[in-house]
């Protein structure tokens, strides 16, 4: 008996440990962005650490860093509030992750729809990996409910360039997905903010969900 309380216990620690899993997202990428998704993550991931410590975006920037992790100290940054957890980060768990937000923000949506969030391309204007940059930064694809059976209630597609808003704050803590102005055209995560909003409002005209607000830093 002793024993098989220890195991329950491990199983649900290990369940504390995992990324949530998304029951009511459904994430879908093109073959183009699958076949370098690997690539993409460790990209997102090396950025991401790096941000979370020093508050800036690059390398070896940390006495400009040190400054702005004292200057932010109180500001809630999307990728942050989304996934806590260095640990589970990657392009997948970050779209289902937003997507999960954005829906629980809706007070009609039915919990027996599933959100199918597709991907199909998208571009930023100064990434890291050549495949993806453009001289805009931009998001094309599709978000659709679909009920128990597969079929599709709703269905929107998505062309969109970043809509930004701007904070004089630097310590951020308001509904906004908040980022720092140096992120806009680096990471993905700001654009894929603004094809979130646009696609999920599209299907609750109702809706007011969380966009990107950038707040600036130094240098």
């Amino acid at each position: 008996m002793k024993l098989m309380k220890l195991l329950a216990v491990a199983v649900a620690c290990l369940g504390l440990a995992a990324p949530a899993s998304a029951m009511d997202v459904d994430v879908k990428f093109s073959s183009k962005i699958e076949d370098h998704l690997s690539r993409i993550d460790r990209i997102e991931l090396q950025r991401e650490s790096f941000f979370r410590e020093y508050r800036v975006e690059g390398a070896n920037r940390r006495q400009v860093g040190n400054l702005n992790v004292n200057r932010f100290s109180e500001t809630e940054f999307a990728n942050e509030r989304l996934i806590p957890n260095i640990d589970n980060f990657s392009f997948k768990n970050l779209v289902a992750a937003m997507a999960e937000y954005d829906l629980k923000q809706i007070n009609d949506h039915n919990p027996e729809h599933k959100l199918v969030v597709e991907i199909d391309n998208f571009w930023v204007s100064n990434y890291s990996l050549n495949r993806f940059q453009s001289f805009n930064t931009r998001m094309v694809g599709t978000v659709s409910l679909v009920d128990a059976s597969g079929a599709v209630v709703a269905s929107k597609e998505v062309d969109t360039v970043i809509l930004p808003q701007f904070t004089q704050s630097w310590n951020y803590q308001g509904s906004e997905f908040a980022y720092l102005d140096q992120s806009a055209n680096v990471r993905v995560s700001p654009i894929l903010a603004t094809f979130l909003k646009k696609g999920i409002e599209g299907l609750y005209p109702d809706a007011d969900l969380p966009g990107p607000i950038f707040v600036r830093g130094r240098g």
